[in-house]
């Protein structure tokens, strides 16, 4: 039997919260009763005093941390990367 596998992309500017109440641990641990995370990524602006409280957390989970600067606010360069990330990811 093939397991599955899995890509996580997490638009971290979004889930704050989520993160500080263990969410990742939470969804890698029901992932992996089906399959396997290959991918891991976290977006956002880490230099965000919010996010950069989060950076310890998600790399103890094995997340990349991918910084996306935001030269116009409002604009949603996170949602656009994640995008385009996931459209180059062959799982």
């Amino acid at each position: 039997m093939t397991k599955e596998k899995f890509a996580i992309f997490i638009d971290a500017e979004n889930l704050i919260n989520w993160i500080k109440n263990d969410g990742p641990e939470k969804l890698l641990e029901e992932l992996s009763t089906q399959g396997q995370v290959i991918v891991r990524r976290a977006y956002g602006k880490w230099t965000n005093l919010h996010l950069s409280q989060l950076q310890e957390n998600l790399n103890r989970n094995g997340f990349e941390l991918l910084h996306n600067f935001h030269p116009v606010s409002g604009k949603n360069s996170s949602d656009i990367q994640m995008t385009v990330d996931r459209q180059t990811i062959i799982i």
